[in-house]
C-alpha cells in the first residue's frame, strides 16, 4: 500500500491464527464461541463490536460456527470446529481498507484446514 501523500509503503497487519482448546470457558457455547475471546467484554463495552454475521459452515467435512464481526476498523472472521471433545478456532482478521483483498486467502485457510484424528 502506498501512502497518498509520501508515496512510502504503509504497514498493514493481517492476521490468522489457529488455536486448540480442550474447553469452552463456563457460559459460553459452541454457538456463541466468539465471546470466549479475551477481549470481547472490553469490545462489546465500548460499543465499537459489531456482530455482522453468524452462521455454519462445512470445513473438511465437519460442521463449523463462524461469526465475521467488525470492531472499530477491523474485520475478524472467527470460525469454531468442534472435534472429539477439543474445540478449534480460526480466526483471521484485517483492517476494514484491506479485508475484501485478504478474505480470499483466509478463504485458503479455511478450505485447506484438517483435523488429524
Amino acid at each position: 500500500l502506498n501512502t497518498s501523500t509520501t508515496n512510502a509503503p504503509a504497514v498493514v497487519i493481517v492476521q490468522s491464527e489457529i488455536t486448540k482448546m480442550d474447553s469452552l470457558p463456563d457460559g459460553v457455547s459452541i454457538d456463541d464461541a466468539y465471546k470466549s475471546d479475551s477481549l470481547y467484554k472490553v469490545m462489546e463495552n465500548t460499543g465499537s463490536f459489531n456482530l455482522d454475521n453468524q452462521t455454519t459452515v462445512d470445513i473438511n467435512g465437519k460442521p463449523a460456527h463462524q461469526f465475521r464481526y467488525t470492531v472499530t476498523y477491523t474485520q475478524y472472521v472467527d470460525t469454531w470446529i468442534e472435534d472429539n471433545g477439543h474445540y478449534y478456532r480460526i480466526l483471521c482478521q484485517a483492517p476494514s481498507t484491506v479485508f475484501g483483498s485478504a478474505e480470499s486467502q483466509f478463504d485458503i485457510i479455511l478450505g485447506s484446514f484438517k483435523i488429524k484424528s
